[in-house]
Formats: C-alpha cells, sequence, structure tokens
C-alpha cells in the first residue's frame, strides 16, 4: 500500500528489518533443496506424508503418484488444492 511504501522511505530502520526477515525466510527455505541436508529430508517426509493422506493412503495412488527419485525444489511437492483428494472420489476409479 501507499501507506507502507511512505513507512519504509521514513523509517530506513523497518526497512531494513523487513529486508532481512525475508531474506532470512528465503534462506532458511533454501536448505531444502540441499541434498543430504535433515531439512531436505525432513520436507521429503512431510510432502510424503501430506500426499499420502491426501490420497486416503491409498497404496496403488501412493506408489503411482508420489516421486521416488525428486527431492523437494526438483518437482512441485503436491498439486493443486483439492487434487490429489479428487482422484480418491468414487467417480475417479
Amino acid at each position: 500500500t501507499d501507506e507502507v511504501k511512505e513507512k519504509f522511505r521514513k523509517d530506513e530502520k523497518h526497512y531494513m528489518a523487513y529486508c532481512k526477515a525475508i531474506e532470512s525466510e528465503l534462506n532458511m527455505r533454501f536448505k531444502i533443496i540441499l541434498n543430504g541436508t535433515p531439512e531436505a529430508a525432513a520436507a521429503k517426509k512431510y510432502s510424503v506424508e501430506e500426499m499420502s493422506r491426501k490420497l486416503n493412503y491409498n497404496p496403488e495412488l501412493v506408489d503411482k503418484l508420489i516421486p521416488k527419485n525428486f527431492n523437494i525444489g526438483c518437482r512441485r511437492p503436491t498439486p493443486g488444492n483439492g487434487f490429489l483428494e479428487a482422484l480418491t472420489n468414487e467417480k475417479t476409479r
């Protein structure tokens, strides 16, 4: 907003804190794409669990849809909202 832009122009410390917060967040996320890091392992575990849950733990769907050879950052961790859930619907079988 114009108000936020004005506050950034007038308050250099506030603007710098904002920039540092964004930079810190991006740096933390970068670790999840580095192969072999604990952050990458945790992100992959979380993504597999979330996708499995959204697929109602259907073994056939889980086996076919969850990437096994790609880490987070190589491919999109999960499809769009509602997509995986739709695959478990009776009408899609």
